[in-house]
């Protein structure tokens, strides 16, 4: 048997810890963290905007970091607005008109901010991976596991990924009648290769694109020409931030 709770009984096979950031059940065991927090945090707002796609979604790489426009349902869309942690409070305690007149200068053409709907919020930016992410019979899946920045929407995919890859497991297991004390093992070095990288990837995007110093320019007009030049290479990286490597 298998549960989501996070209780001590012993009937359970497995207890899978899929409660966030700052895991409670990883606090209650010895599970260590790597991780560091950026200098930058992210505004996150729902706004409805007029003349909008709806299919289409943009991650916009600023130099105080990205701003990612995530279409929802209709004219209502998910804002991520990064930058130093000092500016998104700033802007946090703006009116609603004040603030949308702001968004109406990064938004992309033709999008126009019309109504915030429901609450502004600020939350900092982590780089966090548990290692390993399992004792014995407890294994933390999605960002109990690792946190990233939000650029590209990486933090929801490797989740998906996780809950992919440990339901495939369990059947596995369950099926071949193999021993079950292995599984958190078999599930952490599976899934290991794929966090390691999106992770790496998430950071370098940070610091090669948040950044006015000479070095992270030169790289980012190598980095654009390369992707203009190349439709291979952009498609073999859509699909690595897509489905990863697992």
């Amino acid at each position: 048997s298998y549960s989501n709770n996070t209780c001590h009984d012993n009937n359970y096979d497995f207890i899978i810890a899929a409660d966030g950031f700052s895991s409670k059940s990883s606090k209650s065991k010895s599970i260590k963290y790597f991780k560091f927090k950026y200098r930058q945090s992210s505004l996150t707002v729902k706004v409805l905007i007029r003349n909008a796609s709806l299919k289409s979604s943009f991650e916009i790489l600023r130099s105080e970091g990205p701003f990612a426009l995530l279409p929802i349902s209709g004219d209502l869309y998910q804002i991520v607005w990064s930058g130093l942690t000092a500016d998104c409070l700033k802007r946090k305690e703006l009116s609603n008109q004040l603030l949308l007149n702001k968004l109406s200068t990064i938004l992309p053409f033709g999008y126009e901010p019309d109504a915030i709907v429901g609450n502004v919020q600020v939350f900092p930016n982590y780089f966090c991976i548990a290692f390993p992410f399992f004792e014995k019979r407890y294994i933390l899946i999605g960002e109990a596991a690792h946190c990233f920045h939000p650029v590209g929407g990486q933090g929801l995919n490797l989740s998906w990924r996780d809950v992919d890859c440990l339901t495939y497991m369990v059947d596995r297991f369950s099926r071949n009648k193999r021993n079950k004390l292995y599984l958190p093992l078999y599930y952490y070095f599976k899934r290991l290769p794929d966090i390691l990288l999106i992770g790496f990837i998430t950071d370098s995007i940070i610091r090669i694109f948040s950044n006015t110093n000479l070095l992270p320019l030169i790289l980012r007009r190598i980095i654009f020409k390369v992707l203009s030049l190349s439709k291979i290479i952009r498609k073999y990286l859509f699909k690595l931030m897509t489905i990863g490597i697992s």
